[in-house]
């Protein structure tokens, strides 16, 4: 048998500290994005993968690749926790999306918001038009936006449902309210 080719030679209790604190913020990170994530869009994303990301190198840097002398095995390892790692980012995702519909489900309101602006969002697949909107919930402003098409303008009313524990969480129920209808009760 050949040694291991690893260069990293950590001693035992640092790697155990290292995993420790890699696990930790591993795991405020996915309770961010499970209950706060929805606030920041994209860039909640994006740390959840980045964080994951890091915590699975730093598992194998420290711990397969000294573990394992054989390539092959080295190889089959790292194909599982790869297959983990997407596991474990497709099951924070989902509990995040359930944890969203349930609050709107339970302190969802229904409230009305007007368009103040548009943005345009170029991507390979071509442009992507959103509205900007606004709407108040208990005396506070917020401000969102939502994928539209050209039939939006400014000024136009919105019907919204939102969580009044949570108004970030917010979706669009129908574009093109008249005011008649944003009048009568719910």
């Amino acid at each position: 048998m050949s040694k291991s080719k690893s260069s990293l030679q950590v001693p035992q209790r640092l790697k155990i500290t290292i995993t420790v604190v890699a696990g930790n913020i591993l795991a405020a990170e996915t309770y961010w994005y499970i209950f706060h994530g929805h606030r920041f869009g994209i860039i909640s994303t994006s740390t959840l993968w980045l964080f994951a990301t890091l915590s699975i190198v730093l598992l194998y840097m420290l711990w397969i690749d000294t573990l394992w002398r054989s390539n092959l095995l080295k190889a089959l390892s790292t194909l599982v926790y790869f297959g983990l790692f997407l596991l474990f980012c497709g099951a924070v995702d989902d509990f995040h999306k359930k944890r969203l519909a349930q609050q709107l489900a339970h302190y969802g309101i229904t409230g009305y918001g007007h368009v103040t602006g548009f943005e345009m969002e170029h991507r390979k697949g071509g442009s992507v038009r959103y509205a900007i909107y606004e709407y108040q919930h208990q005396g506070q402003l917020y401000k969102q936006r939502v994928r539209t098409n050209s039939s939006t303008h400014y000024h136009q009313l919105l019907q919204l449902r939102y969580a009044s524990i949570d108004p970030e969480n917010v979706i669009v129920t129908r574009f093109g309210v008249t005011n008649a209808t944003a009048d009568k009760p719910q």
